[in-house]
């Protein structure tokens, strides 16, 4: 099994089909706080759960997995940050754009390698 398949498409395809039930975010602390949270910047350093009714898609940085780069992503069932990471925990579900797609099925991904 390939590197994007094992880290990426394998978990994606579990999901495809599934209707999305909540959108979570955990940010570091300095990276967010509540008056911002509408207008995120482009690049955060924690993860995103899309939340399905049956399942969860945690997209992460995935570290020294195989790939050519020190960091990758990762989609997969697992959070890939340490517990003890100070990480904050949002619930985005509200706000766009990911008001968008609570309830409704993801009819499908694509995943650009």
């Amino acid at each position: 099994m390939s590197l994007l398949s094992k880290r990426i498409a394998s978990h994606l395809s579990k999901v495809v089909g599934s209707k999305s039930v909540g959108v979570t975010l955990l940010c570091f602390e300095y990276e967010i706080n509540a008056t911002n949270l509408e207008n995120l910047p482009f690049y955060f350093g924690g993860e995103v759960i899309l939340n399905f009714e049956h399942d969860k898609a945690v997209i992460t940085w995935d570290e020294n997995a195989g790939w050519k780069d020190h960091f990758s992503l990762y989609v997969g069932s697992d959070r890939l940050y340490l517990p003890t990471s100070s990480l904050v925990r949002w619930n985005v579900s509200k706000l766009k754009p990911w008001c968008n797609y609570i309830d409704r099925n993801l009819i499908s991904t694509q995943v650009y390698g």
